[in-house]
């Protein structure tokens, strides 16, 4: 069936590595690591929007922030050990230090634990976070059919 919309993408999702928007961020008490963001191009298979990683765990969160999988870091395979958070809402990360909460929102930041709700009664907590990234989705989009070489 040909593409009508007017948006096409080029090329194929590759397995680039996932870039640093920027260096490290100050946060007024330390550096923070920013998120990571991978390009991907667009496809028919939408990958998870944000991917929160653990050293043992790989949380994947849709756009609305609720967790669609989880999978085991070492292997990339879902993961048994965690699977009661997929349906859980992601609402931030916070670190304790001492008499000191540092809170970070929408996402956690690296260091932080990941917080999760399953429900108002119901909060669960990861273990500290090492990487964050969102998987940006990239299209291309024309005014006219057919008005790019190679459109598919």
């Amino acid at each position: 069936m040909p593409n009508t919309s007017g948006c096409y993408s080029f090329g194929v999702r590759g397995g680039t590595e996932p870039q640093s928007i920027s260096g490290a961020i100050a946060d007024g008490r330390s550096e923070v690591a920013p998120v990571e963001i991978r390009m991907v191009v667009g496809e028919a298979s939408r990958p998870s929007t944000y991917e929160v990683w653990t050293k043992d765990v790989i949380y994947e969160f849709d756009a609305s922030m609720h967790c669609v999988g989880v999978r085991e870091t070492s292997s990339g395979k879902p993961s048994t050990a965690v699977r009661q958070y997929v349906g859980a809402k992601l609402i931030g990360g916070r670190s304790v230090e001492g008499d000191t909460v540092h809170m970070s929102y929408p996402l956690p930041a690296v260091g932080h634990r990941a917080l999760l709700s399953r429900d108002e009664h119901d909060m669960a907590v990861t273990k500290p976070v090492a990487r964050v990234i969102m998987n940006l989705e990239l299209w291309t989009c024309a005014t006219k059919p057919g008005s790019f070489p190679g459109a598919r």
